[in-house]
């Protein structure tokens, strides 16, 4: 660890304490209710430092399909189950989270969409053993799934990972055997060419399966205008456009909106103050807006009293100056009638 890693670990063990002292007073506030018995608290965490720290011996920080990656802890309580102290040895995941709850509850999961995640409820109650073990698939990325570049594939006690490209043969996948090497450290591909074939192809299906998805064929417009919510914030985290858009100012971005007709108010917030002299602009399209900035440098710009129609659109503002496009941080839009 280097300075800054230190630095940052500090942070992040306070950040610690604090999740401790809440979580604290968080069961204290039940019991005095008097209904801990029959109440469900989960605890789960987001994956991977991302940075070096302690992480338990395990492979990959944050952003990795390797185990430091994707390995969160998850605590359930619910003293009214009866089932003390119990370690359930299955592979789970996040999608387990909705019929483990439903199941709780006697509640039907609907049967009109596919549910990928099951219920631990009968592992917890000892009713069930994993057997074959499930097919838990892993990726990451910040724009589209990406074959074969930083995707895992696991079956039991057997995890297939692909950081290679598209025309990887399997013996150039990982396999390891997660019940004899849990901090994937030896890659046994090789010495098993038919299992890590057949992984391959499970690993090409559900990538296919996800591939075709709706909402990744076409993906959903952001709701601009609704009684539900505003203004709306437009953050980069959820922006489409060139890669790295998270984290650089001068990069095509775009936000994919379906806008009620009327009239807003716009606030384009920006990392750093751009210069005096350039030009706000906002394409929709079919027709463009822009606002002259001659008087100062600044970091905040408004659009005030915008007219826009009933539209489904790439909402695209940037700031231009000197041949430079500045995308902005975030984008408020507040619909004013």
């Amino acid at each position: 660890m280097n300075e800054k890693d230190i630095e940052d670990a500090r942070r992040v063990y306070a950040m610690i304490t604090n999740i401790d002292d809440n979580i604290g007073l968080l069961l204290k506030k039940l019991q005095d209710l008097d209904i801990a018995e029959n109440t469900v608290v989960i605890f789960m965490t987001d994956n991977g430092p991302q940075q070096n720290r302690y992480n338990a011996g395990m492979r990959g920080l944050k952003s990795s399909v390797y185990k430091g990656g994707v390995r969160v802890p998850f605590w359930l309580s619910y003293p009214a189950l009866n089932a003390q102290n119990v370690e359930v040895d299955v592979n789970a995941a996040n999608i387990d989270v909705l019929p483990t709850l439903a199941d709780l509850c006697n509640v039907k999961v609907p049967e009109n969409r596919k549910i990928d995640g099951i219920s631990l409820i009968p592992y917890i109650n000892g009713r069930k053993e994993e057997k074959d073990g499930r097919q838990l698939f892993y990726y990451r990325t910040r724009h589209s799934p990406e074959l074969y570049n930083n995707i895992a594939l696991q079956r039991g006690r057997f995890k297939l990972v692909g950081n290679t490209d598209l025309y990887s043969p399997a013996n150039r996948f990982e396999l390891f055997d997660l019940e004899q090497d849990p901090y994937e450290q030896k890659n046994i591909a090789r010495d098993e060419p038919y299992r890590t074939e057949a992984m391959k192809k499970e690993l090409d299906l559900m990538f296919m399966e996800l591939a075709v998805s709706e909402n990744l064929v076409e993906r959903p417009r952001i709701e601009i205008g609704t009684l539900f919510e505003n203004p709306v914030i437009l953050n980069r985290n959820d922006a489409d456009g060139q890669r790295g858009i998270w984290e650089q100012e001068e990069i095509f971005g775009f936000w994919r909106l379906a806008i009620d007709g009327g009239r807003y108010n716009l606030k384009f917030k920006f990392i750093h103050p751009v210069p005096s002299g350039g030009e706000m602009m906002v394409e929709t399209g079919s027709f463009i807006y822009q606002v002259k900035n001659d008087l100062v440098e600044t970091n905040l710009i408004e659009m005030k009293n915008i007219w826009f129609p009933s539209v489904k659109c790439d909402f695209v503002p940037f700031y231009l100056t000197g041949g430079r496009r500045i995308f902005p941080l975030w984008v408020e839009i507040e619909a004013v009638d």
